[in-house]
């Protein structure tokens, strides 16, 4: 999370995890189900920023999210799930090429 965490541009920083499945289906859950707990590894492709996020695009992670990325930064009037806005409608003024690579531990959380 640190090595995402220094590109923070905003005040409320997350940088912190990638969903895979957002409130999943039955189908979802025991595809899900098998990694729980198992270490994976991803990348990031390149961080998109604008004037409210800033998000980078990870490749190598399963996800049903269109848009697979993590949440870097907000100002502090925006939720995080605006990353998902941000890109899918491309509506990011900045893109960088960074890649890094990390790694994490599947978890599941329901909220």
């Amino acid at each position: 999370a640190a090595k995402v965490a220094e590109y923070a541009c905003h005040t409320k920083v997350y940088a912190h995890h990638v969903t895979m499945g957002y409130n999943p289906n039955e189908t979802e859950k025991i595809y899900f189900a098998g990694k729980i707990g198992k270490r994976i590894r991803f990348k990031t492709i390149g961080l998109y920023s604008n004037d409210k996020g800033q998000a980078f695009s990870v490749s190598g992670v399963p996800s049903c999210n269109k848009w697979p990325h993590i949440t870097v930064s907000c100002v502090a009037n925006v939720a995080p799930m605006y990353s998902n806005v941000m890109l899918g409608n491309m509506e990011m003024t900045d893109y960088k090429e960074i890649e890094i690579e990390l790694s994490g531990i599947v978890t599941e959380e329901y909220k």
